[in-house]
């Protein structure tokens, strides 16, 4: 159920970028578009102008003739021109408002191309939650009920040549290993646990995944799987894998950098703290 969900999500995620790629293309042919209003526009002004410049020149050859011409003459050629300069102006602002409205279109559809996108990543992470949250299964369940492993035997065993954990040999020779599997209520330390939601000093915040020692390193260290930002592991640290996680979203640091459980009681996957009422 939750695979086909992913993949619901994937094909969704497709569809958006298909409709982005097509909403660019509208944008660029508005644009193309609004530069040629635009070239019209200076073209009309340039129109204006040389108008302007021949009605000054007959103005003045005018005042020049004025003893000579005819007043309603005069009159109907004033007349005319403030026609023409009328319907120039009236043009002017017709592109004017064009060019305003083709402004509007572009950044609406830039909204909603960013609306549309962030909609279709926040859906696909939401969808990747609900299956790390869900509920467990039969088989986890009766799982759990079998016998909790003391401290010795959930240490790794050291081969005396090698003094790396001992790898399982497969059919083909090579030689593979298991991550350590730990139960929430496994182990405590400080306060903390497998499964319980925590921060580092440095702000980062995360699940906790594994608690305990290292087969290459002294002292207990916890291994988280953050909820946002990028990591540096996937839960193998040295060859040995401690827990599984998303790549890059996994990081091994010591008890001492994890900020008390009591001062950050809930964090959510969000990163933000939760109050209780």
């Amino acid at each position: 159920m939750a695979n086909d969900e992913v993949s619901t999500a994937t094909v969704s995620v497709e569809e958006l970028q298909k409709t982005l790629n097509s909403l660019k293309e509208d944008l660029k042919r508005r644009e193309k578009l609004c530069s040629d209003w635009k070239a019209k526009f200076l073209s009309k002004k340039t129109e204006l102008s040389k108008i302007m410049a021949k009605q000054k020149a007959v103005q003045g050859k005018g005042t020049a003739a004025a003893a000579t011409m005819d007043p309603e003459n005069e009159e109907k050629i004033l007349a005319e021109k403030e026609k023409k300069i009328q319907m120039l102006k009236q043009k002017l602002m017709e592109y004017k408002k064009q060019f305003s409205a083709l402004k509007d279109r572009k950044a609406a559809a830039q909204q909603k191309a960013a609306a549309r996108k962030a909609a279709g990543q926040s859906k696909a992470l939401n969808i990747r939650l609900a299956t790390k949250t869900k509920s467990p299964t039969a088989s986890s369940k009766a799982a759990t009920k079998k016998r909790i492993p003391d401290a010795k035997d959930r240490e790794p065993k050291l081969d005396k040549k090698t003094q790396n954990p001992k790898t399982a040999a497969s059919a083909d020779g090579t030689k593979t290993e298991k991550p350590i599997q730990q139960k929430p209520s496994e182990k405590k330390e400080n306060g903390m646990k497998v499964g319980m939601k925590v921060s580092t000093i440095d702000g980062r915040r995360g699940i906790i995944r594994f608690l305990g020692k290292l087969h290459c390193a002294r002292g207990i260290w916890v291994g988280m799987e953050l909820f946002s930002g990028t990591g540096s592991n996937s839960g193998v640290v040295k060859g040995k894998k401690y827990f599984d996680c998303m790549p890059k979203k996994g990081i091994m640091v010591k008890l001492e950098k994890i900020k008390n459980p009591k001062t950050v009681e809930k964090v959510d996957e969000d990163g933000v703290e939760e109050i209780e009422l």
